[in-house]
């Protein structure tokens, strides 16, 4: 458990504000849409764009311990 907080004490403060932008519209987005409502509009919304950027930071903590950077240029640069 330890270890898992210190892997993310940090987040919160490291998440870029356009993704935060993103995650908020798109949680709105999602709302304005979804099908089913509690009443609650504001806090739908704030839930949704949470959920979001959870997710934009996990898939961007995945991709960089995963992704081989010099390999994926060396690609684009061949054309593959």
């Amino acid at each position: 458990a330890d270890a898992l907080a210190s892997r993310f004490a940090n987040v919160a403060a490291a998440v870029a504000p356009a993704t935060r932008r993103f995650a908020r519209d798109t949680g709105a987005r999602i709302h304005a849409l979804a099908p089913a409502k509690s009443g609650n509009d504001a806090e739908e919304r704030r839930v949704l764009a949470n959920a979001v950027e959870f997710g934009l930071v996990a898939f961007t903590d995945r991709l960089e311990r995963r992704l081989d950077v010099a390999a994926t240029a060396a690609d684009l640069a061949a054309g593959t």
